[in-house]
């Protein structure tokens, strides 16, 4: 089932996840920086959040986003390992592109670390363009008409 994130229920799934499966793609781009797990509360709390949960409760994936401007920014997407290749993405971002087009945003945007191959080509695979590079984050922004 996917469904909204609660703050107070959710977070310590997010955070494991985020931790797990996105940080160590920042490490490779900043050895030495540190994960924050106060920046990912606050990026939480601001933010739109989609998780995706198993029967006993688990969050197995989540997607956090924000519309401003009729832009859907899509600011982070983790799947569980263990459940890659199973449609958990591509399911979570189905999700948070129609609450977009809901919510007047015509297009959707996101940064993709330069080293994450898998996910560049989960995002080039389900209409993402590669519109330019941004050196200060070493990541590839991404956009797709919605």
């Amino acid at each position: 089932m996917i469904r909204r994130a609660g703050y107070r229920t959710d977070r310590e799934g997010i955070v494991r996840l985020t931790l797990r499966e996105l940080w160590p793609y920042a490490q490779r781009a900043f050895p030495g920086r540190r994960f924050s797990r106060k920046e990912v509360l606050q990026r939480l709390r601001i933010r739109e959040v989609f998780v995706k949960v198993v029967k006993n409760g688990d969050i197995i994936g989540f997607v956090m986003v924000s519309v401003v401007r009729r832009t859907l920014f899509i600011d982070l997407l983790a799947v569980d390992r263990a459940f890659h290749r199973c449609g958990i993405g591509s399911s979570l971002l189905s999700v948070v592109e129609r609450y977009g087009r809901r919510k007047g945003a015509s297009y959707a945007y996101l940064y993709v670390d330069e080293t994450n191959v898998k996910a560049i080509r989960f995002y080039e695979k389900r209409g993402y363009l590669r519109t330019g590079y941004v050196e200060t984050i070493k990541c590839f922004l991404y956009e797709k008409p919605l």
